[in-house]
Protein backbone atom coordinates (compact mmCIF):
# COMPACT_ATOMS: atom_id res chain seq x y z
CA UNK A 1 0.00 0.00 0.00
CA UNK A 2 2.91 2.40 0.89
CA UNK A 3 4.69 1.21 -2.40
CA UNK A 4 1.51 2.19 -4.33
CA UNK A 5 1.16 5.71 -2.28
CA UNK A 6 4.52 6.10 -3.08
CA UNK A 7 4.32 6.07 -7.24
CA UNK A 8 1.17 8.04 -7.18
CA UNK A 9 2.81 10.84 -5.15
CA UNK A 10 5.99 10.20 -7.35
CA UNK A 11 4.04 10.20 -10.64
CA UNK A 12 1.83 13.56 -9.69
CA UNK A 13 5.40 15.62 -9.01
CA UNK A 14 6.90 14.54 -12.30
CA UNK A 15 3.55 15.50 -13.78
CA UNK A 16 3.28 18.83 -11.93
CA UNK A 17 6.71 19.78 -12.45
CA UNK A 18 7.66 18.51 -15.94
CA UNK A 19 5.34 21.02 -17.48
CA UNK A 20 6.91 24.37 -18.54
CA UNK A 21 5.92 26.90 -20.91
CA UNK A 22 8.19 28.98 -23.23
CA UNK A 23 7.29 32.67 -22.37
CA UNK A 24 6.04 33.33 -26.48
CA UNK A 25 3.38 30.46 -25.76
CA UNK A 26 2.44 31.34 -22.56
CA UNK A 27 1.54 35.10 -24.12
CA UNK A 28 0.20 33.62 -27.26
CA UNK A 29 -2.77 31.40 -25.22
CA UNK A 30 -3.46 34.74 -23.28
CA UNK A 31 -3.45 36.96 -25.87
CA UNK A 32 -7.11 37.71 -26.61
CA UNK A 33 -8.07 40.14 -29.78
CA UNK A 34 -10.92 41.38 -27.63
CA UNK A 35 -9.13 42.65 -24.77
CA UNK A 36 -7.73 46.86 -25.15
CA UNK A 37 -3.95 47.33 -25.69
CA UNK A 38 -4.35 50.68 -23.79
CA UNK A 39 -7.50 51.66 -21.45
CA UNK A 40 -7.94 54.42 -19.16
CA UNK A 41 -10.67 55.91 -16.89
CA UNK A 42 -12.00 59.72 -16.21
CA UNK A 43 -9.76 60.77 -19.61
CA UNK A 44 -9.83 64.62 -20.78
CA UNK A 45 -8.58 64.95 -24.38
CA UNK A 46 -8.14 68.55 -25.88
CA UNK A 47 -7.81 68.86 -29.42
CA UNK A 48 -5.94 71.02 -31.31
CA UNK A 49 -5.52 72.77 -34.45
CA UNK A 50 -2.00 74.92 -35.27
CA UNK A 51 -2.22 75.77 -31.49
CA UNK A 52 -5.58 76.42 -31.24
CA UNK A 53 -7.70 74.36 -29.16
CA UNK A 54 -10.96 73.21 -31.16
CA UNK A 55 -12.08 70.47 -29.01
CA UNK A 56 -12.51 69.88 -24.94
CA UNK A 57 -13.67 65.93 -24.03
CA UNK A 58 -14.46 64.14 -21.37
CA UNK A 59 -15.13 60.11 -21.57
CA UNK A 60 -15.45 58.14 -18.13
CA UNK A 61 -13.46 55.53 -19.74
CA UNK A 62 -11.22 54.95 -23.21
CA UNK A 63 -10.19 51.62 -24.29
CA UNK A 64 -7.43 51.84 -27.32
CA UNK A 65 -8.01 48.54 -29.58
CA UNK A 66 -5.84 46.93 -32.29
CA UNK A 67 -7.20 44.49 -34.73
CA UNK A 68 -6.28 43.15 -38.11
CA UNK A 69 -3.71 46.24 -38.24
CA UNK A 70 -6.38 48.80 -37.71
CA UNK A 71 -5.97 50.80 -34.62
CA UNK A 72 -9.25 52.34 -32.69
CA UNK A 73 -10.75 53.68 -29.74
CA UNK A 74 -13.21 52.82 -28.07
CA UNK A 75 -15.54 54.89 -25.01
CA UNK A 76 -18.12 52.73 -24.19
CA UNK A 77 -19.78 55.17 -21.19
CA UNK A 78 -19.98 57.61 -23.48
CA UNK A 79 -18.71 61.24 -24.29
CA UNK A 80 -19.11 64.68 -23.49
CA UNK A 81 -17.02 67.14 -26.25
CA UNK A 82 -17.22 70.88 -26.33
CA UNK A 83 -16.47 72.40 -29.81
CA UNK A 84 -14.74 75.51 -29.91
CA UNK A 85 -14.00 78.78 -32.63
CA UNK A 86 -10.85 80.62 -32.29
CA UNK A 87 -11.82 83.21 -29.88
CA UNK A 88 -12.12 79.81 -27.58
CA UNK A 89 -16.73 80.85 -27.71
CA UNK A 90 -18.03 77.39 -27.84
CA UNK A 91 -19.67 76.88 -31.08
CA UNK A 92 -21.36 73.41 -30.31
CA UNK A 93 -21.59 70.52 -27.96
CA UNK A 94 -22.57 66.65 -28.20
CA UNK A 95 -23.21 63.97 -25.13
CA UNK A 96 -23.57 60.74 -26.23
CA UNK A 97 -24.29 57.37 -25.02
CA UNK A 98 -21.41 55.45 -26.38
CA UNK A 99 -18.28 56.86 -29.60
CA UNK A 100 -15.86 55.11 -31.15
CA UNK A 101 -12.88 57.03 -32.97
CA UNK A 102 -11.19 55.48 -35.78
CA UNK A 103 -8.32 56.96 -37.19
CA UNK A 104 -7.53 55.44 -40.18
CA UNK A 105 -10.74 57.05 -41.52
CA UNK A 106 -10.99 59.91 -39.45
CA UNK A 107 -14.59 59.38 -37.79
CA UNK A 108 -15.80 59.32 -34.96
CA UNK A 109 -19.65 57.38 -34.33
CA UNK A 110 -21.55 58.21 -31.51
CA UNK A 111 -24.16 56.05 -30.64
CA UNK A 112 -27.58 55.85 -27.56
CA UNK A 113 -29.04 59.16 -26.75
CA UNK A 114 -26.78 61.73 -28.92
CA UNK A 115 -27.35 65.34 -28.31
CA UNK A 116 -25.62 67.97 -30.32
CA UNK A 117 -26.77 71.83 -29.34
CA UNK A 118 -25.03 74.56 -31.50
CA UNK A 119 -24.19 77.98 -30.74
CA UNK A 120 -27.89 79.27 -30.97
CA UNK A 121 -29.21 76.73 -28.90
CA UNK A 122 -30.91 74.12 -31.82
CA UNK A 123 -30.71 71.02 -30.54
CA UNK A 124 -30.33 67.46 -32.49
CA UNK A 125 -31.24 63.94 -30.90
CA UNK A 126 -30.52 61.05 -32.61
CA UNK A 127 -29.54 57.31 -31.26
CA UNK A 128 -26.58 57.00 -33.89
CA UNK A 129 -24.40 60.02 -35.46
CA UNK A 130 -20.74 59.96 -37.32
CA UNK A 131 -18.51 62.72 -37.49
CA UNK A 132 -16.70 62.98 -41.43
CA UNK A 133 -13.26 64.64 -39.84
CA UNK A 134 -11.84 65.46 -43.43
CA UNK A 135 -15.22 66.50 -44.93
CA UNK A 136 -16.32 68.64 -41.21
CA UNK A 137 -20.06 66.79 -41.47
CA UNK A 138 -22.05 65.41 -39.48
CA UNK A 139 -24.41 62.99 -40.37
CA UNK A 140 -26.71 59.87 -39.28
CA UNK A 141 -29.39 57.65 -41.09
CA UNK A 142 -30.96 56.82 -38.23
CA UNK A 143 -34.37 59.06 -36.54
CA UNK A 144 -33.99 62.70 -35.61
CA UNK A 145 -35.42 65.14 -33.79
CA UNK A 146 -34.41 68.64 -33.85
CA UNK A 147 -35.37 71.57 -31.97
CA UNK A 148 -34.91 75.03 -32.41
CA UNK A 149 -34.17 77.70 -30.95
CA UNK A 150 -36.96 78.98 -32.27
CA UNK A 151 -39.17 76.46 -30.25
CA UNK A 152 -39.78 74.17 -33.42
CA UNK A 153 -40.01 70.68 -33.47
CA UNK A 154 -38.74 68.57 -36.45
CA UNK A 155 -38.74 65.04 -36.35
CA UNK A 156 -37.01 63.23 -39.68
CA UNK A 157 -37.28 59.24 -40.34
CA UNK A 158 -34.40 59.11 -42.56
CA UNK A 159 -31.55 61.10 -41.10
CA UNK A 160 -29.91 64.54 -41.44
CA UNK A 161 -26.42 65.46 -42.16
CA UNK A 162 -24.80 69.23 -41.00
CA UNK A 163 -22.04 70.91 -41.28
CA UNK A 164 -19.38 69.90 -38.20
CA UNK A 165 -20.63 72.39 -35.78
CA UNK A 166 -24.76 72.35 -36.56
CA UNK A 167 -24.85 75.58 -38.09
CA UNK A 168 -26.44 74.30 -41.47
CA UNK A 169 -28.35 71.03 -41.27
CA UNK A 170 -30.64 69.47 -43.57
CA UNK A 171 -33.01 66.64 -42.80
CA UNK A 172 -33.27 64.02 -45.29
CA UNK A 173 -37.47 63.29 -44.59
CA UNK A 174 -39.43 65.47 -42.57
CA UNK A 175 -41.94 63.39 -40.76
CA UNK A 176 -43.28 66.09 -38.63
CA UNK A 177 -42.91 69.69 -37.67
CA UNK A 178 -44.68 71.47 -35.02
CA UNK A 179 -44.06 75.50 -33.37
CA UNK A 180 -44.42 75.31 -29.98
CA UNK A 181 -45.71 78.92 -28.41
CA UNK A 182 -45.09 79.43 -24.98
CA UNK A 183 -47.44 81.72 -23.31
CA UNK A 184 -45.22 83.82 -20.49
CA UNK A 185 -46.83 85.21 -17.04
CA UNK A 186 -47.54 88.95 -17.20
CA UNK A 187 -46.28 90.36 -13.68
Amino acid sequence: MLKAIGTIMCTGMVVLFSCTNHPDDVKAATRHKDLPIEWAEDVTIRYSDHGEQKVYMFAPKLEKYQQEGETFTLMPDGIKAIFYDSAMHEQSSIVAGYAAEYPAKRTVEARYDVRVVNEVGDTLFTEALTWDRPKQLIHTDAAVKIVTHENEVIYGENGMEADERFKRWRIRSVRESTLIIREHDEE
